[in-house]
């Protein structure tokens, strides 16, 4: 009854402004319903687009939110170990719990960061049902953001050493889920035995064949990325040996991948250049070039490079300079 004695309280008055007009404008009736129509519709426009805007949140993984859920069953994760390591914060700096429908859609997140007290052992709130849980563990700046179980991404795409765990699990009531990570990425270690020159401030490595986006439902990357990584030049690295590493996901059991590593100026010039055709990539691997850059003239392909594949290499991290690690044994 409200409503409607409503909607004949607006009727009236919006006769009573159509009289209003017409006296004022001394425009004819017809004029005055058309005026007051189109500014009516425009509003309702207006109204209408502005319930219907969400905001514009970029998706790159830095403020990628947790979802997570209130109420439910307790569901309490324990990273048992992680490549037979029992430290966790010697290998990892950010861990991240989905949790996926049977419908494949993300039914909740919740991230860690090294400095949680219960980093690498959280409850999860879960109801009653079955679910795709994926744990990924990494060094990334910011977090993962998730498009589907087989896209998932990392901030600005750039990859660092990466650990991964999945399985089914059915929820009924309250548990306890042992977990242990397996490296999911290929390493590419770079040596360079003779001394960087002087006048060389940064090092580029662009590589395609690769992945820079993870699928948990195959376990390997999901999307063929053109990756390009930088390493700045300090100082203390002029005249001596180096060693810089980079990281992807691999695409299939044995891929491959096509890397141009270039020197560069503080102009950003070309200094020295070299490229690796077909370089073997394999997850849980660590691939050592010992690369001729800087030997002789050298500006063209580096294939009779002494290239080196060790599995199961233990690889830990200064968790406190994860942007440009040079030792990682």
């Amino acid at each position: 009854m409200f409503i409607i004695l409503f909607f004949y309280y607006l009727i009236y008055h919006y006769y009573q402004f159509i009289n209003y007009k017409t006296a004022e404008m001394n425009k004819p009736p017809s004029f005055i319903y058309a005026w007051v129509t189109q500014k009516i519709l425009i509003v309702c426009s207006l109204l209408f687009l502005a319930g219907c805007e969400k905001a514009n949140i970029p998706n790159n993984g830095e403020d990628s939110p947790g979802t997570e859920i209130q109420n439910g069953r307790k569901v309490k994760v324990n990273i048992t170990t992680i490549d037979d390591l029992t430290d966790l914060k010697q290998v990892c700096t950010r861990i991240s719990y989905c949790v996926f429908s049977n419908n494949g859609k993300l039914y909740s997140i919740r991230h860690q960061g090294i400095t949680d007290k219960d980093f690498g052992s959280p409850t999860l709130t879960i109801e009653d049902g079955q679910y795709h849980l994926v744990i990924i563990a990494h060094n990334g700046l910011g977090n993962i953001s998730v498009e589907s179980e087989e896209k998932i991404k990392f901030k600005d795409n750039k990859i660092t050493d990466t650990f991964a765990y999945s399985t089914n699990i059915d929820v009924e009531s309250d548990k306890t889920i042992s977990v242990e990570l397996e490296r999911i990425v290929a390493n590419i270690r770079v040596t360079i035995p003779d001394p960087m020159p002087k006048e060389v401030k940064q090092m580029e490595f662009y590589y395609t064949g690769g992945s820079s986006t993870y699928s948990s439902l195959s376990g390997y990357g999901s999307v063929n990325s053109r990756q390009t990584e930088y390493r700045n030049v300090t100082d203390d690295m002029i005249g001596k040996n180096s060693e810089f590493n980079i990281y992807t996901f691999p695409r299939d059991e044995n891929g491959e991948v096509k890397l141009t590593i270039k020197a560069l100026d503080k102009d950003k010039s070309t200094v020295k250049s070299i490229q690796y055709e077909d370089v073997p990539i394999s997850k849980n691997t660590c691939i050592i070039i010992n690369s001729t850059l800087f030997k002789g003239d050298n500006t063209g392909g580096g294939n009779d490079d002494n290239i080196n594949v060790k599995p199961d290499i233990h690889i830990p991290i200064n968790s406190s300079n994860i942007t440009d690690i040079t030792n990682c044994y």
